[in-house]
């Protein structure tokens, strides 16, 4: 089961790497408009100059347009993460309540019950987890490609 600090360490990595695409990309365009510019105003000698930096600008924008994608596809895999990490602590807790009950004298079959039921959909949901999020991102990948 995946902790909680792991689930943060992959949100921040995730923002971490949207912001840097995003100060990349921004650079790169910036920088191919100034040359954009100086060819305007220097007229043939530097055309070449004006195409490289005219694709540099369109293979920016492309990258931004496929990273999105993927960065987007980082939030459902949290939130599933962190349904499981809830179903575990649910279960937990209804392990101390019982150890409560039972240590003063009462029945706590119908807390175990639960408990087993709430480790149940917990294992479920991890196994459904395992199946699609892989899956998941082999399809934004395959759908994204430079």
């Amino acid at each position: 089961m995946m902790d909680i600090k792991r689930i943060m360490r992959i949100m921040d990595l995730s923002f971490h790497t949207r912001r840097t695409i995003e100060r990349s990309l921004h650079e790169i365009d910036r920088r191919a408009l100034n040359a954009m510019v100086l060819v305007k105003q220097h007229g043939n000698k530097l055309a070449s100059y004006g195409v490289v930096a005219q694709a540099f600008r369109e293979h920016a924008v492309h990258l931004k347009q496929v990273a999105t994608p993927l960065q987007r596809s980082i939030a459902p895999l949290v939130c599933v993460q962190m349904r499981i990490l809830q179903l575990g602590r649910m279960a937990d807790m209804l392990d101390k309540t019982a150890g409560v009950i039972a240590r003063n004298g009462g029945n706590a079959g119908f807390l175990h019950g639960s408990r087993r039921n709430w480790i149940c959909n917990m294992e479920t949901e991890e196994a459904e987890a395992a199946m699609s999020c892989p899956l998941r991102l082999v399809r934004v990948s395959e759908s994204t490609r430079v």
